[in-house]
């Protein structure tokens, strides 16, 4: 027991006083303590290093080697200058008429102007083939009968030839109006 300032108090008009024990330790747990907790740190150093070095040369062998290599697809973006439009407008006779802007590459026809805003706009359209060329029978519901057809223009000029032999040029206005064929 040790006795020293500090460890004395006075209660009322007694003193008491105690002893402050240290705590238990050996000199050789002490001693091999602080050996084995370096050690300890020098085996963590040593495996991190390790485990980082493997880790770097696997991710750098998967990209030197293509492993996990995003698949990528050689997509042609055509320019402004490979770009055609024409204007397209749909009037079904009632007021009701949609008007819209096809951008194309190639060729396109009037019939595929009028399939194109029909597919976008979730319009019905009903075809038949003949000899001569497509045949528009419907269009949103809108049937060709004897009294109202669907019939096209170009630049405002009647179609001539079956809607899918016209070939557009851009910058051309595509008319489909549902009127009377007369």
């Amino acid at each position: 027991m040790r006795r020293g300032p500090g460890n004395n108090f006075l209660e009322g008009k007694r003193r008491i006083s105690f002893a402050v024990q240290q705590p238990y330790s050996r000199k050789t747990s002490s001693f091999i303590a602080i050996p084995c907790q370096d050690k300890m740190k020098k085996t963590l150093i040593f495996i991190l290093i390790i485990f980082s070095s493997l880790s770097g040369f696997v991710l750098l062998s998967f990209k030197l080697f293509g492993i996990f290599a995003p698949q990528t697809q050689n997509i042609q973006v055509p320019t402004n200058e490979n770009i055609n439009h024409v204007s397209v407008i749909i009037d079904f006779g009632d007021r009701q008429v949609q008007t819209s802007r096809v951008n194309f590459t190639g060729s396109l026809s009037a019939y595929d102007a009028l399939k194109n805003i029909c597919d976008v706009n979730g319009f019905e359209i009903n075809t038949q083939e003949y000899d001569f060329g497509i045949f528009i029978e419907s269009v949103n519901g809108y049937e060709s009968s004897q009294e109202k057809a669907w019939i096209y223009y170009v630049n405002g000029e009647s179609g001539n030839i079956a809607a899918d032999q016209n070939i557009l040029k851009s910058g051309d206005l595509v008319e489909w109006k549902y009127i009377s064929p007369n």
